[in-house]
């Protein structure tokens, strides 16, 4: 596949596509990640194209910007270079293959959204106008949310049929609670990009962006925190394989015991 970046939506669509079909015949499951954001941006170019954004074309460059930043991460992982430290968590936690489904997709949203979001938005300037700028980043959450149910269903179907499941007993609870996070953490983000362009010094640019990484890590590492209890963990696994009827049954006698 090709190195170069990303220039035009089309660009982005086909190689997130390309890569996710890579990678699940490949039983890599870097593709859980690759589904949401293939599924995202497929939306982001729909949008653009309808020209719901008051600046389409400021959109249009942080999204292809965004893009990049988790291409090149990808990249420069594959190549045994550096990447930031949540990439690094994210990609060899997904190749292991040795967490939970959901786990691997936190992990990858984890660091786009708290580390290159922010490095995305400075790349393509929030001036002269952070006003508009901002109005358009928080119209985004909009496109996200109306794919939440869509994009829950597919990574079921093919990743962790257990998911269904759970999100049939939830309700529209999970959901939720997941694009309130979201947008808790893309508002970090432009706050963060805030920081970067009131920079005086490159020092300053150089803590900020450190910072974003910090924190991105140790978020990461959170969510990693259920792998420390093998029971947690393997309950979970059942629970995502759809076995988990059983897991909230286990211990009860029969009724006509």
């Amino acid at each position: 596949m090709s190195s170069a970046p990303c220039v035009t939506l089309d660009d982005v669509v086909g190689k997130l596509a390309e890569l996710e079909r890579i990678y699940l015949a490949q039983h890599d499951r870097r593709a859980v990640f690759l589904t949401v954001y293939g599924s995202m941006s497929r939306a982001m170019k729909q949008r653009i194209e309808q020209r719901t954004f008051a600046d389409n074309e400021w959109v249009e460059r942080y999204t292809l910007a965004f893009a990049n930043l988790y291409l090149e991460a990808l990249q420069a992982y594959d190549r045994a270079q550096a990447v930031p430290k949540s990439w690094t968590l994210a990609f060899g936690t997904a190749k292991s293959g040795s967490a939970l489904v959901s786990q691997d997709l936190l992990l990858g949203i984890n660091a786009h959204v708290n580390h290159d979001l922010a490095l995305a938005l400075d790349q393509v300037s929030i001036e002269p106008d952070r006003m508009a700028r901002h109005a358009d980043h928080t119209s985004v959450n909009e496109v996200l949310r109306a794919l939440t149910d869509a994009v829950s269903e597919r990574v079921s179907e093919l990743y962790a049929r257990g998911l269904s499941g759970i999100d049939a007993c939830s309700g529209t609870l999970d959901e939720e609670v997941s694009n309130f996070s979201l947008v808790i953490a893309r508002q970090n983000a432009w706050e963060s990009a805030v920081a970067l362009a009131n920079s005086r010094t490159d020092l300053e640019r150089r803590t900020v962006r450190k910072l974003l990484d910090v924190r991105a890590a140790v978020l990461a590492r959170l969510i990693l925190v259920p792998n420390l209890s093998p029971a947690l963990m393997s309950a979970c696994k059942r629970v995502e394989e759809g076995v988990w009827w059983d897991v909230l049954t286990a211990g009860r006698q029969p009724m006509d015991s």
